[in-house]
């Protein structure tokens, strides 16, 4: 994995960290599998947002352009 990945890995594990403190539980009730799950849907919901705004981003820088 390149530097970029880990450190993406990260953010995935901090959201979803978050996610599980905000149902009030803590990594250490999760088995590990569990807590992959967890993590690879927090990585499935990001990358979607940043697709999301990469469209976002070209309509507009194409839209712009016609004016």
């Amino acid at each position: 994995d390149s530097v970029a990945s880990r450190g993406l890995g990260d953010v995935y594990k901090r959201q979803a960290k978050k996610q599980l403190a905000l149902r009030g539980i803590t990594t250490a009730e999760l088995d590990p599998d569990e807590l992959e799950i967890l993590v690879h849907d927090e990585e499935v919901k990001l990358r979607g947002r940043l697709k999301n705004y990469s469209l976002a981003a070209l309509i507009a820088a194409l839209t712009l352009g016609h004016f």
